[in-house]
């Protein structure tokens, strides 16, 4: 039976870049901004003024009251970049609810929102706010994954179509996958939801592979929780480690007043697992959900939770007595432990006064915009590079150490370029039969600023056809440098067409220890030369004939130009003719 939802996905993903008319995101100005995750910390991208510093995101929810104009998403990006020094959103949404399909969910809603608070310099997360369950909440069947429920499918082919729509973006600095996974109903297990968000990351690999996932676990998120999911029962290369290859995992916890202590001193755990996670399995760690809600317990003082407030972002800065000495509207400023980890981010969840709203107010900010002023890490900024990089030294034929007048193989390598401001991005190389020409290939770029060599295949040559590299360096601001030309080589390929004449070479292979020489012949035109060289295309030794009308024949008696014996292997030969023609191939010496 055909799958519908199949089949509207593929669709979906064949049209979208012609569907959306909605700006496109990032280009290669934007490198700079991207975050990775570096060890146990976010860290900045390299590009930046700040090259790899710790990055710490403290943030607000940005959640909807279920569908809401546009003009009151733009109004709520106002309110939270007014407030100081919010570096972070989490952009939390019931898509499968509030959406009917993915198209509409990203062009009517992710990709404004986003691209407004892209022009505010604020990052954002993207979180489907769901628990790993067929329903909006956690009443429905735990979804599985050898047998995947209609819900279970718009779920991961939306994660897939986002992430294809948004893969270039560095603004959005990750994606968190699914809310907190509920195993308690619905016959879930831990294995289940682990095998969920392994499978998902890889499928969204395929066509992302730069952004961050950020990852609760199996029960409700919450941080003690996080060793059962990552590290029971699982190989020492399997904690920890649901993006193998990349690395770009960020294990996030949602807490809230009296669901869990945080200091050991009054019964808490989170603190210390948070040392123990990051010192142990050198992994970093968020906290993308806590505030003023009462999840956990009910009819709570309203100190209660400011102290709960005050404490997790104390224990995420990794600052003892942090609050020590503030001048605060109220609440206390006595530490009732001392953290064991540093630089985890925190985004609260609601900051408005009523719990089942999320309006463009705000209570407590004497505690969050205050510490959002002292700990959040600044948007990154471009390096600004007038210059362009070095001149590249050498350009080489083919890949040895040394120029070769002859390859097997259209290639070439070359020095390094130096940028002392930006950087070398990479290098741009083109091929042509003359010096600075790309006529045989147009100017194609390199991987990376550490790659320094070429090869090129898929290209028609011509034999006895002289080919020329071009090389420059380009920066992370656009800058070139000079282009650098190579001396030219002539490319050895046994099924190139050869000049129209008649050649002998014989021995061929030739023994050198028996005394024995091998002698070349071209029956229609007598020999002005021969050069034998490796087939590296470092010259071995040339035969020139002493008469000006040539010789008949050549011989060559396996040594160097030195009069040493060559090393046994393949040789390449050129012969040139009096009539001015060259004809090329191989001899083995033994």
């Amino acid at each position: 039976m055909s799958n519908p939802g199949k089949t509207n996905h593929n669709l979906f993903l064949l049209v979208m870049a012609l569907l959306f008319a909605l700006p496109n995101f990032a280009h290669a100005v934007d490198e700079y901004v991207w975050l990775h995750v570096d060890g146990k910390y976010i860290k900045k991208s390299p590009l930046c003024t700040e090259p790899n510093a710790i990055w710490m995101g403290c943030g607000l929810a940005h959640r909807p009251n279920g569908p809401e104009s546009l003009e009151w998403q733009k109004n709520k990006v106002d309110w939270v970049a007014s407030k100081k020094n919010i570096n972070v959103v989490r952009i939390s949404i019931n898509n499968m609810d509030d959406f009917p399909d993915s198209q509409v969910y990203i062009s009517s809603f992710l990709a404004p929102v986003i691209n407004w608070y892209k022009e505010k310099r604020i990052y954002s997360i993207i979180d489907s706010h769901y628990y790993m369950h067929d329903s909006a909440l956690w009443s429905g069947s735990f979804w599985d994954l050898s047998n995947p429920s209609t819900n279970y499918l718009r779920w991961r082919n939306d994660w897939v179509d986002v992430a294809t729509y948004f893969k270039d973006e560095p603004w959005v600095a990750g994606y968190e996958l699914c809310n907190e996974p509920i195993i308690q109903t619905g016959n879930g297990t831990v294995a289940r939801c682990r095998d969920i968000y392994k499978d998902t990351i890889s499928r969204i690999r395929a066509v992302d592979t730069k952004h961050i996932f950020f990852i609760g676990n199996a029960r409700w998120s919450h941080l003690e929780y996080h060793k059962d999911c990552w590290e029971t029962g699982l190989p020492s290369n399997e904690q920890y480690n649901p993006d193998p290859g990349y690395g770009q995992v960020v294990f996030t916890f949602h807490e809230y007043t009296k669901c869990a202590e945080l200091y050991a001193s009054v019964g808490g755990k989170v603190n210390d697992e948070i040392g123990r996670i990051q010192s142990t399995f050198n992994v970093p760690i968020m906290c993308t959900e806590f505030g003023q809600d009462e999840t956990g317990a009910h009819g709570l003082c309203e100190w209660e939770k400011r102290r709960f407030e005050q404490e997790m972002i104390e224990m995420c800065y990794g600052q003892p007595n942090f609050w020590q000495g503030v001048n605060l509207t109220s609440g206390t400023d006595v530490s009732r432990g001392t953290p064991k980890g540093s630089k985890v981010g925190w985004i609260l969840w609601r900051v408005s006064g009523s719990s089942a709203n999320f309006n463009l107010s705000s209570r407590w900010t004497d505690i969050w915009e205050y510490a959002a002023e002292q700990q959040a890490s600044s948007a990154p900024e471009p390096v600004i590079d007038t210059s362009s990089p070095t001149v590249i030294s050498q350009v080489r034929d083919g890949t040895g150490a040394d120029d070769a007048d002859y390859t097997e193989q259209l290639s070439a390598n070359w020095d390094v370029s130096i940028d002392t401001e930006s950087g070398v991005r990479r290098f741009l190389y083109a091929v042509g039969t003359s010096a600075g020409a790309a006529d045989v290939l147009d100017w194609t770029a390199t991987s990376s600023g550490t790659v320094r060599t070429a090869i090129v295949t898929g290209v028609q040559l011509q034999a006895n056809q002289k080919y020329y590299f071009s090389v420059k360096a380009q920066n992370w601001s656009g800058l070139v440098s000079v282009v650098t030309n190579s001396n030219g080589q002539y490319v050895i390929n046994n099924d190139s067409p050869q000049i129209p004449v008649s050649i002998n070479v014989y021995p061929n292979p030739v023994t050198s220890s028996s005394g024995k020489t091998a002698k070349f012949i071209i029956k229609e035109n007598n020999i002005t030369m021969v050069c034998i060289y490796t087939v590296s295309g470092k010259l071995v030794k040339k035969l020139t004939s002493a008469a000006a009308a040539g010789d008949p024949s050549m011989e060559w008696d396996g040594k160097n130009a030195d009069g040493e014996k060559a090393r046994r292997g393949i040789y390449i030969y050129k012969i040139t003719t009096t009539a001015g023609a060259m004809a090329t191939g191989k001899i083995a010496l033994k």
